[in-house]
């Protein structure tokens, strides 16, 4: 990201880029970690071996996500402002909503350029484009309507277990009856 931005479609590109160099640079650490069996949440700094290696992946990853957001700055500040909701003045004889909506429409058509937008084929067109035409041979499957919708499956019945309550008898003591000395 060292030349300057100077388009939309460059700044849309740049940030595309950026993003796959932070991706690139924090798969990099982690990968440093798994490969040495580190856990990402400890401090190595005074650690003698890794200390060197950590800071530069993750000097890295501070430089691509840097780098990203200045790109994503590019993108909002080369964006066109967004139109203002506007105000239309009806002729007099669009006194309907309905008719008020068509004029809209047609406002907004010229408005763009009178661009047609793409009309969806309906579900009867594409069903018959869909399938070759039937010779009368197998009238069964032709008749029978398959859904496209998934059945639902079905509930899993769980029976509770019964448990026996305990009871408060003592087991193994007997009445204690007056015995004659």
């Amino acid at each position: 990201m060292a030349t300057k931005i100077k388009t939309l479609d460059e700044a849309k590109e740049a940030v595309k880029t950026e993003k796959g160099n932070v991706k690139e640079a924090k798969k990099a650490l982690t990968d440093y970690y798994k490969e040495n069996k580190l856990k990402k949440t400890g401090d190595y700094s005074g650690d003698k071996k890794h200390s060197k290696k950590i800071a530069k992946l993750e000097k890295e990853v501070e430089k691509a996500s840097t780098n990203l957001t200045k790109a994503q700055e590019a993108v909002k500040e080369l964006k066109p402002a967004a139109s203002s909701r506007t105000k239309y003045d009806y002729p007099d004889d669009v006194d309907t909503p309905e008719k008020r909506k068509k004029y809209r429409q047609k406002m907004r058509a010229e408005a763009n350029g009178d661009k047609p937008k793409k009309k969806k084929a309906s579900k009867a067109k594409a069903k018959k484009e869909e399938s070759p035409e039937d010779t009368g041979s197998n009238k069964k499957s032709s008749t029978k309507k398959t859904s496209s919708k998934k059945k639902p499956a079905k509930k899993k019945v769980t029976k509770k277990k019964v448990t026996k309550k305990k009871t408060t008898k003592a087991k193994g003591k007997k009445k204690s009856t007056p015995k004659d000395d």
